[in-house]
């Protein structure tokens, strides 16, 4: 067993805690509950804010949230997962976040499953406990579909493809435009 995650099995249910630390008004929790028919995911943070997702295991993979986002896929037309460990956050406020896509037959393109979020400190090694509540859920999707699973560094997909030519192009855009000012600037004291 993983020395981050505190683990309870009962007969149908197994439940994963990474306890996150205590600090002023907040603490973080990041709970995994497992039953034969789905995986739940709970997480409090920063003052009263939560998440929480389930997926239902069955002929198909229903991972919904708050009861209203669903996103369906075929465990059969599954080729693999693919995971990554980063930090969402903004202001100070980081959390770390493991992102699961699917990857399905005849599509290259990764599709987002789920995400799982904990808690990121410079103190603690939060990579490797975002790894292993990783592992323990995806571990449930390779027994029971003999789905196989792995961590990438950065999984590619257009959207991301597109966000980066977009910043490439705007860095290039003030670059050419700070370089056209710097030699009109010259162009100017050169003939006044």
């Amino acid at each position: 067993m993983n020395e981050f995650l505190q683990t309870k099995n009962d007969e149908d249910l197994r439940v994963v805690t990474l306890e996150g630390h205590r600090a002023k008004h907040r603490r973080l929790d990041a709970i995994l509950e497992f039953t034969p028919d789905t995986v739940a995911f709970y997480m409090s943070f920063y003052g009263n804010r939560s998440r929480h997702w389930t997926i239902r295991l069955g002929d198909k993979l229903e991972w919904s949230a708050w009861g209203r986002r669903k996103r369906i896929i075929d465990p059969k037309e599954v080729v693999t997962f693919l995971y990554e460990v980063g930090l969402a956050g903004r202001r100070g406020r980081y959390t770390g976040n493991v992102t699961v896509f699917a990857v399905l037959k005849g599509d290259p393109e990764p599709k987002e499953f789920f995400t799982l979020y904990g808690e990121a400190s410079l103190n603690g090694p939060w990579s490797q406990q975002m790894h292993a509540l990783a592992k323990e859920c995806l571990n449930v999707f390779r027994t029971r579909y003999r789905i196989p699973y792995e961590y990438r560094t950065k999984v590619e997909t257009q959207k991301r493809e597109k966000i980066e030519k977009a910043g490439c192009w705007v860095t290039a855009v003030l670059f050419v435009g700070l370089f056209g000012i710097i030699i009109w600037v010259m162009w100017l004291d050169i003939f006044s």
